[in-house]
């Protein structure tokens, strides 16, 4: 399993390299989001805030993924960001809200949902970070 800590984030956010002048990524602005993961079609940020937890003591954090032109071309979608709670001690995460944007750097708002139910992340996925980020431990040990 890799581990990964939130200073090797801000370090590969710092970076700043995308790879070939002329990509997608140049066009990306990280504002103040750490990136998170960079495929070949998209990229992952995530920021924890601007409410640090739920009334129930439940933390927030901010996931924000960018698109190529390509890749959710049929929707128009360039950028998405979703507020997720997490429920450390049970092991389980919700969406509280999500916004699509036609636009990079989530511009031109186009649709919102949220929130979702319970439910538990998929072990190995971009949605399984939150929980070791904010929980400091494996999310379903």
């Amino acid at each position: 399993m890799i581990k990964i800590s939130l200073a090797a984030i801000v370090v590969l956010a710092a970076s700043g390299a995308h790879g070939q002048t002329g990509d997608w990524r140049d066009s990306i602005k990280p504002n103040g989001w750490s990136l998170f993961q960079t495929e070949p079609n998209s990229e992952v940020y995530f920021r924890i805030g601007p409410a640090k937890a739920t009334p129930t003591g439940h933390p927030l954090i901010w996931m924000r993924q960018e698109y190529s032109p390509t890749f959710r071309e049929a929707e128009g979608i360039r950028s998405t960001a979703s507020l997720l709670e997490i429920d450390c001690a049970s092991g389980r995460q919700r969406l509280l809200q999500s916004s699509s944007f036609l636009k990079s750097n989530l511009n031109e708002p186009v649709s919102s949902s949220g929130p979702d139910a319970w439910s538990y992340p998929q072990p190995g996925t971009v949605v399984e970070f939150p929980q070791k980020l904010l929980c400091g431990r494996d999310p379903l040990k």
